[in-house]
């Protein structure tokens, strides 16, 4: 009589119960020296760095588990835009995990500072009202420039600047601009007109107000 045998079944057990550990930010000051905000800025100037990394130099530090420029990014997305976090007050701002009494005042001010420079240009710029005017204004700072430019210029009631942005680079001879683009920053600085500027790459300057 043939013996069948059997091989026992054998059982395996998984743990399945595990932890998830959250990934940590690396600090700044383990960071390569070339991707730190306050290096960034020494090399490249300001325009280079993003809003948050603007807003990590000056809130310093950040917290265990997240750098200031992640506290940056926190603050934006809080606040949804850049205006709404410069008006926001100490109190508002110290409801974002990282900010303290001390990092909000030092926000606050300069915030507040940067809006009265942009006062004082106001008052001081020329009354924009002809395209020699405007032209003279942008001529030197877009000289480095070798693609083209669509930029507006926004005034006031009185023809006076409130900003100057830079809507749509171009290649070195064609440029696409979308009119949506243009009105939504006039609409949001509340500016009674807009110049609309193309720079060519020969510095050729074109104004138009609208």
């Amino acid at each position: 009589m043939p013996v069948r045998s059997e091989t026992p079944f054998r059982k395996e057990i998984v743990n399945t119960n595990y932890t998830a550990v959250p990934a940590q930010s690396v600090r700044i000051k383990d960071q390569p020296v070339s991707e730190r905000p306050r290096e960034r800025l020494i090399a490249h100037g300001p325009r280079a760095l993003s809003p948050a990394e603007l807003l990590a130099i000056l809130v310093r530090t950040g917290l265990q588990g997240r750098n200031a420029v992640e506290i940056g990014k926190d603050l934006i997305q809080k606040f949804g835009s850049l205006s709404s976090l410069a008006r926001a007050s100490v109190d508002e701002l110290c409801r974002v995990r990282g900010v303290g009494r001390d990092k909000a005042v030092t926000l606050v001010a300069a915030f507040t500072l940067a809006a009265k420079m942009a006062e004082e240009l106001q008052w001081d710029s020329p009354i924009l009202d002809n395209p020699e005017v405007v032209a003279r204004l942008l001529r030197d700072q877009n000289r480095p420039k070798n693609v083209e430019s669509f930029q507006i210029l926004l005034v006031n009631t009185r023809r006076r600047l409130i900003r100057v942005d830079e809507v749509s680079q171009g290649t070195l001879d064609t440029i696409l601009v979308h009119p949506r683009e243009v009105f939504k920053s006039a609409i949001a600085a509340n500016a009674a007109a807009v110049w609309c500027i193309t720079i060519r790459v020969a510095i050729q300057l074109r104004a138009k107000l609208i």
